[in-house]
């Protein structure tokens, strides 16, 4: 008997001329930052509590540590959230910048607080696509923006971005659809 595999979720970098031009919002000072961190919703109420990126049960050096919080609106930019990331040396590669897969990583889990922010409840990334410009430097601090392109039905699809602290740069970008799954059990989450 033949068995299927399902694919959960895909990711696919992107060429420079085939991602298409966004609208940037404007990214706030890095103190602001940090401030806007501490309102992170997943500090409440969080589905995976110990994830690697934005679970608020891991501690430095263990886990990323991402925690994006509601921004000041700008027109144009649903549910806008930033966080500040100190990347350290654990998701370091060998010449001293993050490593491509924590760079997807970091451009995953905060689309998902941006997708159900006025609505919380369980979703997970279906697709991913993006470009990675510049990969951060650990030790050095960078800030993370996620706002929601659209919401239909179950799905809901989000941009995340990854700037500089200090020149405001775009170092990445990603396009992402997350889905609400059906008959989730909110009972049984051990995994």
């Amino acid at each position: 008997m033949m068995t299927q595999k399902k694919t959960l979720a895909t990711l696919k970098s992107i060429e420079d001329e085939d991602f298409p031009e966004y609208k940037l919002p404007i990214v706030p000072d890095l103190e602001d930052a940090k401030k806007i961190s501490t309102f992170y919703p997943g500090f409440t109420t969080h589905p995976f509590p110990t994830c690697f990126v934005c679970g608020p049960k891991r501690e430095i050096n263990d886990g990323m540590r991402i925690f994006v919080g509601p921004a000041p609106e700008q027109i144009g930019f649903e549910n806008l959230m930033v966080g500040h990331w100190l990347p350290d040396e654990t998701i370091s590669s060998t010449d001293g910048f993050v490593r491509d897969a924590a760079v997807w990583g970091a451009l995953d889990c905060p689309g998902g607080f941006s997708a159900v922010l006025d609505e919380p409840q369980l979703i997970v990334l279906s697709k991913i696509r993006g470009k990675i410009l510049e990969r951060p430097k650990t030790g050095e601090d960078s800030i993370v923006m996620s706002w929601r392109l659209q919401k239909m039905s179950r799905a809901f699809k989000v941009m995340t971005a990854i700037f500089k602290s200090d020149s405001k740069r775009l170092m990445a970008i990603a396009e992402a659809l997350w889905l609400a799954p059906k008959n989730w059990d909110n009972t049984n989450q051990q995994w």
